[in-house]
Order: C-alpha cells, then structure tokens, then sequence
C-alpha cells in the first residue's frame, strides 16, 4: 500500500515537472523534456499523454532535426486554450480589468474610473459584469480557472483586514466571488503582488530569491520576497512601512513615512514650491523639467528621504534587489538619479531598480498567482512573459 503511496507521489511530481517545463519554453520536443529531466522516453511519453488528455498540450508537427541529423522532433506547447484566467486591481480612482489565456497572452485588458464609485458592492458589480461577459465569449476548454483581486489593503488570509480607500461593509471579497464562481479566488495586497511580479516576470531577478518592492502611490507599501516566497508576517501587516513614524530630515515631529514618501507628498509640495493650484503628472514632468530653485529643493529633499527608506528596507529586511514602483516617477528620470545617488552613499552592493509599467504590475502578479494555483505549481519556478502589448504600450 505504501509503495503504491509513493509511485503515486512520484507520478503526480513527475507531471507537474513536465508541465513546468511545457509552461517555460514557448516550444519544445518530448525529447529535450526527457534530457532536461533526466527520464526516460518512455516515462515522458506517458506523462505527455496524461497531460495531452487534460487538456494542456498543443501538437506543433516536428521540428528541425539536429546537427548530427537523425529523426526530426515532434515539437509542443503549452495550449493556451486549456483556460483563462481574471486578474483585477482595485486602486482609490480606478478599477484595471485583464483577462488572460493560461500562456499569459491578454484576451481584454480595461481601465474603469471608480471615484465616485467607493461603495463595495457596485466595485463588486462592475467586476462581475466583467466576469460574465468573458465568460459569455469563452473559447476555452476549461473555462475560467480562477480569479486574481489586488487591492490597497492590509489583506490576511484572502480577508481585508483595513482598506484606507474602499469601505467594506463586512462583505468578503473572496467568499462574495467563490460562490458565485465555484472557483479559486485569490485576493492579495497590491505591493505584494508587485513583488510576486517581479519574482515571477523579472529575468534578472536574483536567484537567491530576496528582494523588496517598494510601491509608492497616494501612500507606501512593501512586497516582501524572503527565499523565493511571499512573506506577509502576522495578519498581512509586514509590508506596512508607509505606517510607520520617523522623524524626517528636516523636522522635529514624528511623522507617518507616508506623509513624506509617497505621490501625494510629492505633488502637494510641489504645488508648494510652483505656486500652481493644482499638478497633475504631466504638469509635475513640466515642472520637474525646468525646476525652479523652490521645485529643486522639493526633488533633493525627496530622494534624501528616499535614500534613507531605502537604506532602512535594506537593514529591515535584507533584500539582494529593491524594486521601486511609482508610476509619476516612471516620469521623472532625473529625480530616479538623485534616488540612487542618495541611497549609494550609505550602500553600493544593493542595486535599486524603477519597474516599468507600474499601473500593470500588480494586476499582472494576480494573474501569476492565479495561474500557479491553478496548474497546481505554486512552489515551481515559472517563467512568465509581459502581454505583448503591454510591453509595446512601455517601450512607447
């Protein structure tokens, strides 16, 4: 009985090997599949043909034969029609819809305005309008596969614990869309999944698998990834830093790191020192562009503060690699290069990079999180591609 036990454990890894190398190339024979697991042919026709019944193999015909000549392969893919997956991010202003094939290739991406829309159930009624449209138009063999939510939110468990911006009402997310549904559903806090993105997407990641996100909007927020895993601490609060108090640069009070890292701070200021009634990010990339002496002080005095937080995220939380997410600093190229020269005088073995796309990043890492659940590889190394045109829309 035990043996049986552990033929089956053996089987049902060896799939979910196979189908980890079927996920990572965009195509490959059974027989480098067979090399790169170090299994014989014949385990590995078995295993493709138990994975080719589910569902999840696409026959491409053969391909090139090798230098030494010999049989030409037959080559597969990953069938991106095997399902689809829903991911959503809800911010203060908007609410971002995408919908992909299992392959990561985008089936509807959109953008819907929620400011005057913070009641829960009419957020919660927009997304299920998404949800049943693509289903209506499903061309899939399994359908939807799960359901990504990132949100700005202290999330435990899949539950909003506190959300500064959207009132909850006692209403569960979760429990609200797997009844509906009848399907896994995941929601997670946006700056977690930006790290869960920049593990899964991110080809120069570190292998050592330490690194921290920090993602700075109308407030701040950590992703933690310690060893390769998401690390939320007790009751998802880990990734709180922009609750906590420091005393900043220039002053005497104790004041919330939000208050003086984050995009809110930075405009408010800016509007300070242009003598503007209000800036938005293309008047701040104006302002930036020629700063006044007032406006240079503003931009110094940030990246000082941004070399001190970074600093302390390092010390906290020992990273190889800091991702900074900030969509108006996307825009600000020459206030990038303070930051770094303000954190390069207290560390230079730790690089800090600027993610591109940052209004994508958290929905695209719903959708990660959502995929490995749903193939059942979530402690498998995964390589994830951007949507094509998403990196089209960064480049430009």
């Amino acid at each position: 009985m035990k043996n049986a036990e552990n033929r089956d454990l053996t089987r049902s890894n060896n799939l979910k090997l196979t189908l980890q190398q079927l996920f990572n190339h965009d195509e490959i024979s059974r027989a480098e599949v067979a090399r790169k697991l170090g299994m014989s042919r014949s385990t590995i026709s078995s295993l493709f043909n138990e994975l080719d019944e589910q569902g999840y193999v696409n026959h491409l015909g053969q391909g090139d034969s090798s230098v030494v000549g010999g049989r030409k392969p037959e080559m597969v893919q990953l069938n991106s029609r095997y399902g689809f997956i829903a991911s959503f991010n809800i911010t203060h202003a908007h609410l971002y819809a995408g919908f992909f094939y299992l392959n990561g290739e985008k089936i509807l991406y959109q953008r819907k305005d929620i400011l005057e829309h913070h009641n829960i159930l009419d957020i919660l009624a927009m997304m299920s309008g998404y949800l049943d449209d693509a289903i209506a138009n499903d061309d899939t063999i399994h359908g939807l596969l799960g359901i990504g939510i990132s949100m700005h939110a202290v999330i435990d468990n899949g539950e909003v614990i506190d959300s500064p911006f959207i009132k909850m009402d006692g209403i569960s997310i979760k429990d609200y869309f797997t009844a509906k549904y009848d399907i896994p559903v995941i929601v997670e806090n946006e700056a977690n999944l930006a790290a869960i993105f920049e593990r899964d997407f991110d080809v120069d990641a570190p292998v050592s698998g330490n690194i921290v996100v920090l993602s700075i909007h109308q407030g701040l927020g950590t992703g933690i990834i310690a060893n390769g895993q998401l690390f939320t601490g007790f009751h998802g609060m880990a990734g709180e830093l922009g609750r906590a108090q420091i005393y900043p640069r220039d002053g005497h009070r104790l004041h919330q790191v939000s208050r003086i890292i984050s995009e809110d701070a930075l405009i408010e200021n800016l509007i300070v020192a242009s003598g503007h009634d209000g800036v938005d990010y293309p008047k701040a990339v104006e302002i930036c562009r020629q700063p006044t002496a007032a406006v240079e002080k503003v931009l110094d005095d940030f990246a000082d503060n941004m070399g001190l937080l970074l600093n302390d995220a390092l010390m906290i939380y020992g990273p190889q690699k800091i991702y900074i997410s900030c969509s108006l600093l996307e825009l600000l190229p020459s206030l990038q290069k303070k930051i770094k020269q303000a954190f390069s005088s207290y560390n230079r073995n730790v690089s800090v990079e600027f993610v591109v796309g940052a209004r994508y990043i958290s929905m695209l890492g719903a959708a990660a999180i959502v995929t490995r659940e749903a193939m059942g590889l979530q402690n498998f190394k995964l390589h994830f591609r951007w949507p094509l045109e998403f990196l089209k829309n960064e480049r430009k």
